[in-house]
This record gives C-alpha cells, structure tokens and sequence, in this order.
C-alpha cells in the first residue's frame, strides 16, 4: 500500500517555480552580453568596419560553449539527484542559446575575419553535439529510474498503465510478472529487489 506522504521529487513544479526559473534566465543573459562584449573587446574590438579578430571570435566562442555546457551539466547533476532546483536548469541553459544565436548572427551579419568565417558553424556543430549527448544520458538515466518509479506507484513499468495484479498489463499487453533469476518465484518487473528471495 501506498504511503499517504509524497515525496518532493514527485511533487510538478510549479508555475511560481517556473516564473522564478525565467527571472534567473533574464539576469543571466543580462550577465552573459555583459561578458560577451567584454571578452570581445579584451582580445581585439571590433574595427570601425565591423571585421572581428580571429581572437576575439574564438573567445567569444568560447564563452558562449562553456556558457551552453554548464547548463547542460547543471541539468544534467540536478535531473540525477532529483532536484526541485531542476528549473533553475532552464535559466542557464535558455539564456546560454539565446547567446549561442547572437554570436551566430554577429558573425554571419558582419564582415569577420577570413579564418573565423566557419565561427558559427562550429558552434552549431559543437551545441548539436552537446545537446544530443545531454540528451543520450538523460534517456539512460529515465530507462533506469522509471520503471521502478512506476512500479512504486503501482503501475505498468512500461507504459504506466494502473497496475490491477494481472500478469499482463491491460495498457500495452506486455508481460508484469517474470521470473527471479535467484529463487525463480515471480517477481514483478521493474522491482529492484524479489519479495521472495530479497536479492537484485
């Protein structure tokens, strides 16, 4: 049976969470421009006709990658330990592509240095890379934890269907109950441990 108590990770955030998490993204963006023109006109300003030196792109490039890349591990290490802080994700990670966008168009707008014409493709390439890499370890991460997440709740491991104690799920007809690869007793499918035996 279930517990009347409801544990925070399972609580949805809220839209005042929500409104907070787009607060945060707004300074941050404020921060990251600040950054921006100031790492551009640290290692070489723009001339008078807009040509950006090939150390200012790849500062600015720079900036913005690690900018996008700490938002994806902040994602990344808060969805892991279940964090009510997640949304707070958003407000780096949103911000860091925004940025991503303005670098885009300040090199494709302006006549930039020769050598740093490929500056926003190999952003685009960098951020494709990060993000479907992000995304590969977060899909890992629910095949691991959802099932048993559902079968908590008393649901299909699989499709989260209610659950009514049938070998079959009544949701998408797969299989429920198997067979403990210990005692070989049933054992529901997604339990981390056997009600009959105790091992994984």
């Amino acid at each position: 049976m279930r517990s009347e108590k409801v544990g925070i990770e399972e609580i949805a955030s809220t839209k005042s969470e929500k409104l907070l998490a787009f607060v945060l993204g707004i300074f941050v963006f404020i921060g990251a421009i600040w950054a921006y023109q100031k790492i551009g006109d640290r290692f070489g300003p723009v001339s008078v006709y807009g040509e950006h030196t090939l150390k200012s792109g790849l500062a600015e490039l720079a900036f913005t990658v690690a900018l996008l890349s700490a938002g994806l591990f902040l994602l990344s290490r808060l969805r892991r330990r279940r964090s009510r802080y997640l949304p707070l994700a958003f407000g780096v990670i949103v911000p860091a592509c925004i940025l991503a966008l303005f670098f885009a168009s300040d090199y494709t707008n302006a006549s930039s240095n020769p050598t740093f014409d490929l500056g926003p493709l190999i952003l685009s390439l960098l951020g494709i890379a990060l993000t479907v890499g992000s995304f590969a370890l977060l899909q890992r991460y629910l095949a691991r934890h959802i099932p048993s997440r559902r079968v908590r709740k008393g649901e299909c491991p699989f499709c989260g269907y209610p659950s009514r104690g049938s070998a079959h799920c009544e949701g998408c007809g797969r299989e429920v109950v198997g067979e403990c690869s210990s005692c070989g007793k049933e054992r529901r499918v997604g339990t981390a441990f056997c009600a009959s035996c105790g091992k994984a």
